[in-house]
């Protein structure tokens, strides 16, 4: 993924333009394989890992599935989450109208709302534990390494904040809360 950010990989215009091709061994086949052994392959040995806390966010940081849809991804990060020793921690987004006086009700129930995930938000339900890796979805604070793409791992919970360790770039190591 570095190699590609920073314009560093080989592109095929002749195919399309900024095309790349990835090695054999690094791309799934849905017909041959499951998602359970790509989640294994990926997160192999998971249990002693985490366990190991001097190593641990070596061993997260260097792992990462990669799918072009969203629902793809909801679906395989709910299955990752789940084989995690920790207790889910659910936030839930707020799911309301804001000026109530000039919008129709009806129109927008909660329900509703509550279905919608806009282009870098999160769902209304997300779900996490202790130790899972996550991804900035917007920059909150460029100067403190906050960035759009910006790799973390969860340390703790607060009521309305999440307590995490950068897993990369320059503020490596730093621990941030995340309202």
């Amino acid at each position: 993924m570095l190699k590609i950010g920073e314009g560093k990989e080989k592109v095929y215009e002749d195919i399309g333009e900024d095309i790349i091709k990835l090695q054999n061994e690094i791309i799934f086949d849905d017909e041959d394989d499951t998602i359970e052994l790509l989640i294994s392959k990926i997160f192999h040995n998971l249990d002693n890992n985490y366990q190991d806390k001097t190593n641990y966010a070596d061993y997260i940081k260097s792992r990462a599935i990669l799918t072009p849809k969203n629902e793809d991804v909801d679906s395989i990060n709910e299955q990752i989450i789940n084989i995690f020793p920790e207790e889910i921690k659910e936030f839930l987004s707020a799911d309301s109208v804001e000026d109530k006086d000039q919008v129709h009700l009806d129109l927008y129930p909660v329900e509703f709302l509550n279905t919608l995930t806009p282009s870098g938000t999160p769902p209304h339900k997300l779900r996490l534990k202790k130790g899972v890796s996550i991804l900035l979805l917007r920059n909150l604070s460029p100067v403190k390494g906050l960035c759009n793409g910006t790799r973390l791992i969860v340390k703790d919970f607060n009521n309305h904040v999440i307590d995490a360790e950068i897993l990369t770039g320059s503020h490596l190591g730093k621990r941030i809360f995340i309202p």
